[in-house]
């Protein structure tokens, strides 16, 4: 295992393959085989430079205090050298990327590098564009309902219904029907604005879709949905719209 050798012993087995090659970057002219040096390099060790970076990252890791020992600029330049070189001295030992702690941080390392970044204004502006409908402001209803049991005859309910539509005073009507044939609902609240989703929760899909289809001071039924047959007086409806690309910018 490289822990157990000494740096030397790299030194040496590189050295006698004729593979390091140390120069300064500001006096070694580089040639057409050779890897460019970096503007800020210090040193190149096999064609890798040291940077101006990396020196500044070694002064910073260096402990602090009155009492702190700190070497001098060579032992530090001498330092990164030794460092680079293990790197490069790793990345030829194919058996070290089988240890699974490595691996692991590689395919970390590597899953990061390939995500994408997060999208400009252009590429959500064209993603809103395609698919804004989806994000828009369901249509929502606000409406009174009476409430009949399933085995009352729809004929019946029906005789309700236009009694409701013909009457002048049809909170009369309702209150008089609510007396004498209505069930009470206490899952309905007359001033809430209703989504289809909340409705087909509620009351089935087939009612949903027939609320959601009638406008301000209609009258329709009789409804069939899962607890019985309505009749119901539509108080408002709030049309959906699509939300502004500024506000869905923000979620």
């Amino acid at each position: 295992m490289l822990r157990n050798r000494s740096l030397s012993h790299i030194w040496r087995e590189c050295l006698v393959a004729g593979c390091v090659v140390l120069s300064f970057a500001a006096c070694s002219p580089s040639t057409e085989n050779e890897t460019p040096a970096s503007p800020d390099a210090i040193v190149l060790v096999n064609g890798r430079p040291v940077t101006l970076d990396d020196y500044a990252a070694a002064i910073g890791a260096l402990p602090k205090g009155p009492n702190a020992i700190r070497p001098d600029d060579e032992q530090i330049v001498q330092s990164l050298i030794d460092q680079e070189l293990l790197v490069q001295h790793a990345l030829t030992r194919t058996d070290y990327f089988r240890d699974p702690v490595i691996r692991r941080r590689l395919i970390q390392l590597l899953m990061r590098d390939v995500e994408p970044g997060p999208p400009n204004d252009a590429e959500l502006r064209q993603f809103y564009d395609a698919h804004g409908a989806q994000y828009a402001a369901q249509r929502q209803v606000r409406f009174r309902q009476l409430r009949f049991p399933a085995t009352l005859p729809r004929t019946k309910v029906r005789r309700f219904v236009t009694q409701l539509q013909d009457a002048n005073d049809r909170e009369r009507v309702i209150a008089s029907l609510e007396r004498i044939a209505a069930i009470p609902n206490p899952a309905h609240d007359d001033q809430a604005f209703y989504t289809e989703r909340r409705l087909a929760r509620t009351y089935g899909p087939s009612f949903a879709e027939a609320v959601l289809q009638l406008s301000p001071g209609d009258v329709a039924g009789p409804l069939r949905s899962t607890v019985g047959w309505h009749v119901v007086w539509v108080q408002d409806v709030a049309a959906g719209a699509p939300r502004p690309f500024a506000d869905m910018r923000e979620t």
